[in-house]
């Protein structure tokens, strides 16, 4: 929200790191930049961060990249079976995420994720992935959008399956080999 913005913007550089690792979940930055976008009620915060050590793990002449260094999605949720009350959000939420991974000299695409294209009646997963020869670099593209926070007993078995396909979906990898 635009008060937690607000609050981490005014943050020491340290304090601003352990936010970001410990209560937002992203990983360790080596370098990391917060730009205040807009001004007062639409006020945004950015965040810019460099990463050196990347892979999740290295096999042979492969490396196995997680396709964002934000999990744009990390809950399950309850079962849907004998549901009787409306299941609450905490509020609507739009997150988005762009990262690049320039490839170190000498390794080439193995595999790309599957783009994906999720849709239900209260939200919407979209994800892509591309590679930009002039960089040697991996761009990849989600975007998670929940329009209502109420979600009706009737809707909840819907809004599960596609919350379990969103968390599905982040386990693909992208896979660089060496040359």
């Amino acid at each position: 929200d635009t008060q937690q913005q607000s609050e981490l913007m005014d943050e020491k550089k340290d304090d601003q790191k352990n936010i970001i690792v410990n209560y937002f979940g992203f990983k360790q930055p080596d370098e990391f930049i917060i730009l205040k976008k807009g001004e007062a009620e639409n006020l945004m915060a950015e965040l810019e961060m460099k990463l050196e050590k990347i892979p999740e793990f290295v096999a042979g002449n492969k490396m196995f990249i997680s396709p964002r260094i934000y999990k744009l999605w990390s809950t399950k949720l309850p079962k849907a079976d004998n549901r009787k009350q409306d299941f609450y959000f905490p509020f609507p939420l739009e997150k988005t995420d762009t990262s690049i991974f320039k490839m170190p000299d000498g390794y080439k695409i193995d595999a790309l994720p599957q783009p994906r294209n999720l849709q239900c009646g209260y939200a919407s997963y979209t994800t892509r992935y591309w590679h930009d020869a002039a960089q040697n670099a991996i761009y990849s593209s989600a975007k998670l959008v929940l329009t209502n926070h109420k979600i009706s007993v009737a809707r909840y078995a819907e809004v599960k399956k596609f919350f379990d396909e969103v968390l599905m979906d982040d386990s693909q990898r992208i896979v660089i080999k060496k040359e």
